[in-house]
């Protein structure tokens, strides 16, 4: 009897996840920004920071340094 109300608790725990999970609740979405310049000081970087920015990454191809931002929406 405990087995039977032990499954019949996950199984409902299963399709609750999964209900939530296709509509997309608690899903973040995320906008990106890769700005065209050369190089960004220490105070524009902290500009962004405070406008929500995250730097997720940075390149290097020899002549121009690629900044990667995103934030969520």
């Amino acid at each position: 009897m405990r087995a039977k109300i032990l499954l019949l608790v996950c199984a409902g725990l299963v399709a609750c996840v999964l209900f939530i999970g296709a509509r997309g609740y608690g899903r973040t979405t995320w906008e990106y920004k890769i700005p065209n310049v050369s190089w960004l000081s220490e105070e524009q970087l902290n500009e962004l920071g405070a406008q929500g920015w995250e730097l997720t990454g940075l390149t290097f191809d020899g002549a121009n340094t690629h900044y990667y931002f995103k934030r969520p929406k």
